[in-house]
């Protein structure tokens, strides 16, 4: 059989120089059917030609089980499947007659061993976190992704950092984030993206809005806020650069009256290069809780996740106070 094999790939191979020689295309560029004893897909015949010339990690390997085991079909499945149901149905309708020849143990082993041949494994990528991994491959999470634009390989980036956090899903499932923004237009993907991942997404577009949102409901999880925008919050900030209204909305924030507003973690999300980003929220960044900063759609997403885990695993403490009187 590998003699008979390879004088097939010695002939092809033979064909192929010849055309190159003239200058001619090989007499087919349909794909090629190597012999299964070499253990190889379907090839195109330039990737054909390259393995004939000896480049054999072009040549896709066959696992054990295609080669030597064909899927069960579904009606072998369903006749297994209905074998089993009439054993069970006989022992349950004629039980004293057959309670000496089929015990419940033999069955029970019996059926174990023929659902290794039912249930379809190949199909199974994996059981972890079945529900987690359903949220980051939804439709409206997929068109997200794809409606924000970005280059193939930071695209990719982006997906594969979803993936690497599937598991903090729940997490971020109904948490709430107050953003602000000033030109929230520019941000709508981003915040489409978050919200197609379970978070309730807040958006103002000044200091003054999201000091009135915060006064009517200080259950929040995050706040994420531009560097430069208009307000007056510089003149409660020593040293304060009045067009960084992020960052002196921030300080002023830490000194809030109540303690879970000046306790909500912040990221920083402007379009500055990173240097310049560093220096302009370092009077944030030195107060407490310690503000995240990023300038990327990837870092991003993955910053407000960690932060939202980090919210709702260690949630600010505030004691009940309504008291019967």
């Amino acid at each position: 059989m590998l003699a008979r094999s390879w004088l097939l790939v010695k002939s092809k191979l033979r064909r192929v120089e010849r055309a190159s020689r003239l200058h001619r295309r090989p007499p087919s560029n349909r794909p090629m059917n190597l012999p299964v004893a070499f253990g190889a897909r379907r090839l195109s015949a330039a990737r054909y030609a390259a393995f004939c010339n000896g480049h054999i990690p072009d040549v896709v390997p066959l696992s054990r089980r295609q080669v030597m085991k064909p899927p069960i079909s579904t009606g072998t499945r369903a006749v297994l499947m209905a074998v089993i149901l009439f054993v069970a149905l006989a022992r349950i309708l004629y039980s004293d007659v057959l309670a000496d020849r089929i015990d419940s143990t033999v069955l029970m082993l019996l059926g174990l061993a023929v659902a290794v041949y039912l249930v379809p494994w190949e199909r199974i990528g994996s059981f972890k976190a079945a529900g987690i991994e359903l949220t980051v491959n939804r439709p409206e999470v997929t068109a997200a992704v794809d409606a924000l634009g970005l280059d193939r390989i930071t695209g990719d980036r982006l997906r594969a950092k979803l993936h690497a956090l599937a598991s903090f899903m729940p997490h971020v499932r109904g948490s709430r984030v107050l953003w602000i923004d000033d030109n929230p237009h520019t941000i709508v993907g981003e915040r489409r993206l978050l919200r197609s991942l379970g978070a309730q997404i807040t958006s103002v577009t000044s200091s003054a809005e999201a000091l009135d949102a915060l006064q009517r409901d200080n259950d929040l999880d995050l706040i994420v806020t531009d560097v430069q925008r208009s307000g007056d919050s510089h003149l409660q900030v020593p040293n304060g650069v009045e067009i960084h209204e992020g960052v002196n909305f921030v300080v002023c924030l830490r000194q809030h009256a109540d303690q879970v507003v000046r306790s909500l973690p912040v990221v920083f999300y402007a379009a500055y290069d990173w240097p310049r980003l560093v220096k302009f929220t370092r009077p944030a960044r030195e107060t407490l809780p310690e503000p995240r900063i990023t300038n990327d759609v990837e870092q991003l997403i993955g910053a407000v996740i960690e932060q939202l885990v980090d919210a709702r695993n260690n949630p600010i403490t505030v004691p009940a106070k309504k008291v019967p009187t």
